[in-house]
């Protein structure tokens, strides 16, 4: 609604999301996930439109749950002191 404040989810998905495309953009997927660094590399690779590496990022952040998505942003933001993504 016009003039309305964003919810504070909605602030984290911003963020979340202007980051992301941030490091697409300087081709750095060191600070992805495994899973979707390796997703990216192989769009790289086979020359995919920028829309569908942009579409991979919007599935990475709807796939997090509320808690891993705010420990990221606290992670951006040099808030928290636990690792964003930790090997299984």
């Amino acid at each position: 609604m016009k003039g309305q404040e964003p919810s504070a989810q909605q602030r984290v998905i911003e963020q979340l999301f202007a980051f992301y495309l941030y490091e697409l953009m300087t081709g750095d997927f060191s600070l992805f996930p495994p899973v979707y660094a390796d997703i990216l590399d192989v769009q790289v690779e086979k020359g995919d439109a920028r829309s569908a590496m942009i579409r991979t990022i919007i599935d990475m952040i709807a796939s997090m749950t509320e808690g891993h998505a705010i420990n990221i942003c606290h992670q951006m933001a040099g808030t928290s002191q636990r690792p964003a993504f930790q090997g299984n």
